[in-house]
């Protein structure tokens, strides 16, 4: 499914009913919460590329955050990938700053959903790509966790996700669905929103 479908579909639902959706046909956890978007009304969609932290130890090599995006991304399109970070239990680490971002603005990606926090999210907030976080830190990364691998399958916040599945994620939180089941969860997804905007407005109609 092209990127230009993802999105029509994406903006006749919400995360609460691709959630829905998908939890009819995997009751697995696909959820993450808590989250802040960098500009508010963002709508995050795209396919999930990987770039995992873990602690950081001296006598390992220092691994470089674009690099490692770049690798992620590999031949993906960027204007349906969606960088995935996670941070290894560490949710108040930053995983990037206004720099960093920049790059990724400048590579074209969708956007970025990370477990951890990031800096300068003001100035993000003015970026076209989507940012999804824990929130802001004015302290940067490295002591305790730093870029390590990509392309591989991470645990975000107690979600499983696997390069490729596909990543929806608003001021509500994140659903992560598998890729062979993202069309029929967001078309299905579309019904259930239209089912509960019906049901609301006869409700509220008396």
């Amino acid at each position: 499914m092209d990127h230009a479908r993802i999105a029509a579909l994406v903006a006749r639902t919400t995360t609460a009913g691709v959630s829905d959706a998908l939890r009819a046909r995997h009751p697995h956890r696909h959820h993450l919460t808590g989250l802040v978007v960098a500009r508010p009304g963002t709508v995050l969609a795209g396919w999930a590329r990987t770039l995992q932290f873990l602690p950081t130890r001296d006598d390992r090599p220092g691994l470089d955050f674009l690099d490692l995006a770049r690798a992620a991304i590999g031949d993906a399109d960027p204007a349906g990938s969606v960088l995935v970070v996670a941070t290894a239990g560490h949710p108040d680490e930053a995983v990037a700053g206004s720099r960093k971002l920049a790059r990724l603005e400048v590579m074209g990606v969708a956007g970025m959903l990370a477990d951890g926090r990031i800096r300068d999210l003001a100035e993000v907030g003015g970026f076209r790509m989507g940012v999804a976080c824990r929130g802001e830190t004015p302290r940067a990364s490295g002591e305790r966790v730093s870029p390590a691998l990509a392309d591989v399958e991470v645990d975000l916040g107690g979600v499983r996700v696997v390069p490729g599945d596909l990543v929806v994620a608003d001021a509500a939180g994140a659903v992560v669905v598998p890729a062979g089941c993202a069309r029929e969860v967001l078309e299905e997804a579309v019904r259930i929103e239209a089912r509960d905007a019906a049901e609301v407005a006869r409700v509220l109609g008396g």
